[in-house]
Order: structure tokens, then sequence, then C-alpha cells
């Protein structure tokens, strides 16, 4: 540590140094193949040393499995780190807003190899942590399924669906995308007859 930092300044250089590293890496997806993007190359483009980047991320599978995250963590910062059916529109329209500002790096994912490895373990995650908040009042036969839905509903595949390929904005996206996760909650526990249509950023009724 420099002496002349105290462990709040060394805390947020180090932060400061994760995100600049992750930054790179995501604007690197944007034109290079997964592939091909070397540890050197991501240190270069942060502008740090390679050595210094091997004390953040060990190996590029470490960098590969953070930079799945990423956009996760800032989310699910901004609705105070836990998604529930309360805060679930706000954390996908600011997941999306984010995500289709990385159009590009979101692409590269889908592509396959390395790319779809990254958002393979983003959907692993995203379908562990589910599991566990699922409402008790669904049926422990329909758990899975749903928990699946759910995580279908809320991938980035939905929102390249939405956002890249229909043309919605990030939040319209995103409020149709959290409409269909309470249609998959309330036919699950069995309450569908009580959920109710709402209004989009637009001024259109969501189906």
């Amino acid at each position: 540590m420099n002496r002349d930092m105290s462990p709040d300044m060394w805390a947020d250089h180090r932060e400061r140094t994760r995100r600049a590293i992750l930054g790179a890496f995501v604007e690197m997806l944007h034109t290079d193949n997964p592939a091909t993007i070397s540890m050197p190359k991501v240190a270069e483009r942060a502008g740090i040393s390679t050595r210094t980047l091997y004390r953040y991320f060990p190996d590029k599978d470490a960098l590969m499995d953070a930079g799945s995250t990423w956009w996760d963590e800032d989310a699910r910062a901004a609705i105070g780190g836990t998604v529930d059916t309360d805060n679930v529109r706000d954390y996908l329209r600011t997941l999306w807003t984010d995500l289709a500002d990385n159009i590009p790096a979101v692409r590269a994912q889908h592509a396959g190899g390395p790319g779809r490895e990254l958002r393979l373990r983003r959907l692993e995650r995203a379908r562990s942590g589910l599991r566990g908040r699922v409402p008790p009042e669904v049926p422990e036969e329909r758990r899975d399924d749903t928990v699946d839905l759910l995580v279908a509903v809320m991938s980035s595949s939905m929102m390249l669906e939405l956002v890249d390929r229909m043309g919605h904005s990030p939040h319209h996206a995103a409020d149709l995308a959290a409409h269909l996760a309470e249609l998959v909650l309330a036919d699950a526990t069995g309450s569908l007859h009580h959920v109710h249509t709402g209004t989009s950023p637009e001024g259109s009724t969501t189906p």
C-alpha cells in the first residue's frame, strides 16, 4: 500500500483500477474475437502493467468470469444489492440500458466460443441466485421451470431481441420483461387472475 494513502483511498484506487481493467476488456469485445484477447493486450488497453493486471485477475479465465458479471454488479448496486419482485423493473432498466450501450460486446457473448462461455456463466449464476428467492407459494414441482423462465425473461438474449432486433428502448423493453416475469410468477403461484396490466413509458398498455 502507498504510505500516503488511507485504507479508504487505497480501496477506492483498487476499485477504479479493477473497473478500468474490466472496461478495457469489454471495449475490446466490441471489435476483437474473445479468443484472441490476451492478458497483455488488456493491460495495455487499461493503461497498466501486465504484472498489475495479474494482481487483480490471476488468469484470463478469472477476467472472463468477472467480465460476465460486471454490468449485473452495477445494476444490483443501483437497487440496493438484491433483486426481488418489487425492484426487478428498476434492475432491468439499469442493466439493459448498460447492455444496450454495449451491444457489440453482448453480441460477442452470443457468438460462440469464449464469448458464449461468458453468457453461460452469467446465466448459471442468475439461475442459482433466483432459486433461493422464488416465492414459497410456488409448488416444489414447478420451481425449476419457474426459475428457468425467469432467467430467460431477464437474460441478455431477451434484451437483444427486444432492443437490438425489435427496436424497443431499453426502458420499454425492461418494462415488458418485468411484466412478463410477474405473469410467470403469478401463473406458478396460481394467482394469474390477480395480475393487472401496466402502462409502458411510450404510453401503450402491456399485454
